[in-house]
């Protein structure tokens, strides 16, 4: 099953290219707002020969919203999309489910690169190749935000992509009524927002 794209070039959370297209846009507003908080400092300093006046409160108010883009840009930066070929063989894989590629899922204590992501009849299964990430940590942390949003899910991890291919295939052997996609629909829709 997937998601409807949106017409225009704005990439959504879950598609592939996330990544790429969401650093791109985070490194564009790091710059421009840098830029700005620069030209204020500059303009006001030099036009009134003292640091004291208007435009220097105002450069230092700019720098929060640069400082959060900045630290999400950092965040990223080290992430890539998985290539072309990849994304193809694991969406033939995920069939009817619904998918998700190009996840940076974030909690209060880590970061949790996640390739893949596919939802069917309530059941979440991700792939990773991070040796950082904690795979119990994950399950049962997507596991709690799902049950506290008032949606039950099985959450499986794994490192391996011989067993994620099994584990896709397996889950696309027991079919879905509309009302179970609506209901993997919420849940893809609370995962989402788990992701940076």
């Amino acid at each position: 099953m997937k998601r409807k794209r949106k017409k225009g070039k704005k990439i959504e959370k879950g598609e592939y290219g996330y990544l790429a297209f969401r650093k791109k846009r985070l490194g564009a507003a790091t710059l421009v707002c840098l830029c700005m908080v620069a030209a204020f400092f500059l303009v006001g300093y030099f036009s009134t020969k003292t640091r004291n006046n208007i435009l220097t409160v105002m450069a230092i108010l700019s720098a929060l919203p640069t400082a959060k883009f900045a630290s999400s840009f950092l965040v990223l930066l080290p992430y890539k999309s998985v290539p072309l070929e990849q994304y193809k063989e694991v969406l033939h894989h995920a069939k009817d489910s619904l998918f998700f590629t190009d996840l940076v899922i974030t909690t209060g204590e880590k970061t949790l690169p996640t390739l893949f992501i596919a939802v069917h009849n309530s059941s979440v299964c991700g792939y990773t190749t991070s040796e950082k990430y904690d795979i119990a940590y994950a399950e049962s942390f997507l596991t709690k935000n799902l049950m506290t949003n008032g949606q039950k899910a099985t959450v499986k991890i794994v490192k391996d992509e011989k067993v994620f291919f099994n584990r896709l295939d397996t889950m696309q052997q027991i079919k879905t009524d509309e009302k179970q996609q609506r209901k993997d629909q919420r849940i893809g829709e609370i995962l989402l927002t788990l992701v940076m």
